[in-house]
């Protein structure tokens, strides 16, 4: 291509809590050969005068983001005759992006953009069938329950139905994800001066293996605690086990995409939020839709994200990334299916 050219970039996995949201299209963890990032070269000549070589750059990344989309085409197999028509519209497929590298000599301006390509979007709009297909999503379903430690033999009831009760595990599903529960309990016994009871119970779900414990040789993929106090010692455990599997079942939602949410903290006009409800939407790979969840109580407002995405996952691929009308979000805080913005510099 003319005036740029092309390479592609392999994944770089970022500190996860040095995060910040939007700006430049993103991708899914597993990234296949259909969701990765790409870079893109352009350059552009320099002057001396200042409104020249403003204008030099702003045609130095234009040229580097088209040059990654092209990038990203050429690894669907699109033909060469085919992209015209999408690169023309390379603005809109790159409306958020890094620059990598920006280097002036005086006499040419060098840009180096990163952009990661939705590719089954990309696919679909240069008709190209994606190579592969993403599988269906697994439903966890307990296949059983490790040895209990040591626990009243009640609590693994409670923690089973409240599980069940919370819609994200089934009994039996066609597309199972097998999972092995495991319970710890803790009797703190009676609270001084008091007439409360106190006791621990902790859940852990792993993924089935050939070990019917939890017990390293398997993964976890969750693990959540709860300590509870009552007048009774059984009201305690009943409680706490309740506790323990909500707690698993919001991290679940996590695990499996759902109820991620991104609050922006500070009151935002309404004109903002949509660019980032839109930029969210078509920009990062593999989210199936955002809406405005509500409005909490000092005014930031929460967005709801569907998608296969942790919070961490989310804030990690979206550092530094801005905002169409300037300014950048920046991650201030990272919870259990929530990432927390604002706009920095």
């Amino acid at each position: 291509m003319p005036g740029g050219s092309l390479r592609r970039l392999s994944p770089v996995r970022r500190p996860p809590l040095v995060i910040a949201l939007l700006g430049v299209l993103c991708s899914f963890h597993a990234r296949s050969a259909l969701a990765a990032p790409y870079v893109g070269e352009g350059f552009a000549p320099g002057g001396e005068d200042p409104k020249t070589v403003a204008k030099a750059r702003t045609q130095a990344r234009q040229k580097a983001r088209t040059a990654a989309l092209n990038s990203a085409l050429e690894s669907l197999g699109v033909p060469q005759a085919s992209r015209t028509k999408i690169l023309g519209q390379a603005e809109a497929w790159t409306g958020s992006y890094r620059v990598l590298e920006q280097r002036e000599d005086g006499a040419t301006i060098r840009v180096v953009v990163e952009v990661e390509i939705d590719d089954r979007r990309l696919a679909k709009a240069a008709a190209v069938s994606p190579a592969t297909a993403k599988p269906a999503t697994r439903v966890p379903v307990i296949a059983s329950w490790a040895r209990e430690d040591p626990c009243p033999a009640f609590v693994r009831e409670v923690g089973s139905q409240r599980l069940l009760a919370t819609g994200v595990f089934s009994e039996r599903d066609p597309n199972p994800w097998p999972m092995v529960a495991a319970l710890t309990c803790e009797d703190l016994g009676p609270v001084a001066y008091t007439d409360a009871w106190g006791v621990r119970v902790r859940i852990t779900i792993c993924e089935q293996g050939s070990s019917p414990q939890c017990d390293g040789t398997t993964r976890t993929v969750v693990t959540r605690e709860a300590v509870e106090f009552a007048g009774q010692a059984e009201d305690a455990w009943r409680l706490a086990a309740g506790q323990a599997s909500a707690a698993i079942a919001r991290a679940m939602r996590v695990v499996q995409g759902a109820q991620l949410r991104v609050e922006l903290v500070e009151p935002w006009p309404a004109a903002r939020v949509r660019r980032v409800e839109k930029l969210l939407g078509e920009a990062v790979v593999d989210i199936r839709g955002v809406t405005v969840a509500g409005i909490t109580a000092d005014g930031a407002v929460q967005l709801a994200v569907d998608g296969p995405l942790s919070a961490e996952e989310l804030a990690d691929r979206i550092d530094g990334r801005t905002l169409t009308g300037g300014g950048a979000l920046r991650v201030v805080d990272v919870g259990d299916g929530l990432v927390r913005v604002r706009i920095g510099g």
